[in-house]
């Protein structure tokens, strides 16, 4: 009876792990920084792929709020990794309030945007910060990642976007894009790029439409 117990035991280990590889066969592997189109901008920026990161985020400038058929909206501006400038409108997913152990709360628009890395496309939640301190203007975290995308950080830019044409929602439609091919790309800054999530907390989440 305990041979038999033995055997089951091996055979069930040899399944879970067939099981896991195949999935691991599934996913593309990537470098920790890739080339990603952003759909509503029509071009490409470079971002760091970190599965340290719960979230994604996207260097944002000139955030303006506004309504729209009764809708919270925000318009902002995105910079490819050559300079190309797109202004963007998204409607308002939420907003969070980021509480910090040292210094004040910080207010973070979060808006739903299209990101293609390699062949795998994804409607994501992103948020709109402030990255100048930062090597890469866009970061994808685990939300995106989980599923997608095996990281090799051996490894950078493996695979360019190459996603089928995608169809746009019905809000994005008339989205205003604006590029600007002839701007210079601002110099890369310096130093390793860190972010600890434990050192913040969500303190509130508001939906888009309530008060504020």
């Amino acid at each position: 009876m305990l041979s038999v117990n033995r055997y089951l035991i091996a055979v069930f280990i040899i399944f879970v792990v067939s099981a896991q590889y195949s999935v691991a066969q599934d996913k593309e592997v990537f470098g920790w920084v890739e080339k990603v189109q952003l759909r509503e901008a029509g071009f490409d920026m470079h971002a760091k792929l970190d599965t340290g990161a719960d979230s994604s985020s996207v260097h944002a400038t000139r955030l303006e709020e506004f309504t729209k058929k009764g809708e919270q909206w925000v318009r902002f501006k995105v910079r490819s990794a050559i300079g190309e400038i797109a202004t963007i409108e998204r409607p308002i997913e939420r907003v969070a309030l980021i509480k910090r152990h040292h210094g004040k709360s910080e207010r973070r628009i979060v808006v739903r945007l299209g990101l293609c890395l390699g062949d795998v496309f994804q409607e994501e939640d992103v948020n709109l910060v402030d990255r100048t301190k930062f090597d890469y203007r866009l970061l994808l975290g685990r939300s995106f990642l989980v599923g997608n995308a095996i990281i090799d950080p051996a490894m950078m830019f493996t695979s360019p976007p190459a996603c089928l044409p995608q169809k746009k929602e019905a809000n994005a439609t008339k989205d205003e894009v604006v590029v600007e091919p002839n701007k210079v790309a601002e110099p890369s800054k310096s130093g390793e790029e860190q972010y600890n999530n434990s050192s913040i907390k969500v303190d509130e989440i508001k939906k888009s439409g309530k008060s504020r």
